[in-house]
């Protein structure tokens, strides 16, 4: 798990002018992943976009980690790491773009 606050991952990123690439936190909810960029911008990556790596549903995926740069987030269980740029392009394979 991430050593930072969530405010010392968001003034890091300002620091490297990243702040639309850099994850903030992210939260698991039974219609998928909600991301939010360190811009507090967010997206939805719906449940069924994560079924191309697991068919265990994404509200029982387990503890996932935020690396302290918030390049991506970790999911142990499966050793996944998905970055800013990969959630979204997983989001928009799966037709659930908004």
């Amino acid at each position: 798990m991430s050593i930072l606050t969530i405010q010392e991952r968001i003034q890091n990123a300002q620091k490297l002018g990243a702040e639309r690439v850099l994850i903030r936190d992210a939260l698991c909810t039974g219609d998928g992943l909600v991301v939010r960029n360190c811009a507090n911008e967010s997206m939805l990556i719906p449940a069924q976009s994560f079924e191309l790596f697991s068919s265990t549903p994404v509200r029982d995926w387990g503890p996932f980690d935020i690396a302290d740069d918030g390049s991506y987030i970790y999911w142990p269980w499966m050793d996944l790491h998905l970055d800013w740029e990969g959630l979204n392009r997983l989001r928009s394979i799966e037709g659930g773009e908004q």
